[in-house]
């Protein structure tokens, strides 16, 4: 039935079409890919799911990407130094905005509404040793690894570094106070107790 119905449909879709563009395929194929990414259709007719979750993991592996590549900046990495020297406590961000020490000193400003705009005006304070690989690792296991190279630009062998660091310290995970690992290629290097017995 539903079949049925659909074909019906399509074909008087069709046929409307190409009222409009003359019979010519590939003015057709542009009109329909107009139509599906107008907001009059959204509107009328909503986003699909599976349209949905495209757009929203597209979204995060651009923000993701876009977190790798300022990695590399060192203006961006001596600003964080900065703002992390001007640092006079331990800061406190679990609770609520009245118990929380999101300041260079003291409790949170009253002035903001959140914590989030609190945080937002100290802007990052830290940085962590293979920061890179510790962002790729979050999907590392998730996309090909030829997809990855080439969204990220990085090498096949930072990929399956990101892989491993997933394995030994979860998705975005940083290497617990007792290990430390070196160097980034990971089947060049090895993982070691601080002070301790290296073992590959």
């Amino acid at each position: 039935m539903k079949t049925g119905i659909r074909s019906e449909i399509m074909e008087r879709f069709h046929n409307l079409l190409n009222t409009y563009v003359h019979g010519d395929a590939e003015a057709l194929s542009d009109l329909v890919d107009d139509l599906l990414e107008s907001k009059k259709w959204t509107s009328l007719f909503g986003i699909s799911r599976q349209k949905e979750e495209k757009n929203i993991t597209s979204r995060f592996l651009s923000s993701l990407v876009k977190e790798y590549q300022e990695c590399k900046k060192k203006e961006s990495n001596r600003v964080i130094q900065k703002q992390a020297q001007k640092l006079q406590q331990a800061i406190k961000i679990s609770g609520t905005k009245a118990n929380s020490h999101i300041a260079f000193q003291g409790v949170t400003p009253e002035a903001f509404k959140s914590r989030i705009d609190a945080a937002n005006s100290l802007g990052r304070l830290t940085t962590y040793s293979a920061e890179r690989r510790r962002l790729l690792s979050v999907v590392a296991a998730d996309f090909p690894q030829t997809y990855l190279t080439e969204i990220f630009k990085c090498s096949k062998s930072t990929v399956t570094a990101a892989r491993v660091h997933r394995i030994l310290f979860g998705r975005g995970g940083c290497a617990t106070s007792v290990l430390e690992i070196y160097p980034s290629v990971c089947f060049a290097g090895h993982i070691r107790p601080i002070g301790g017995v290296s073992f590959a």
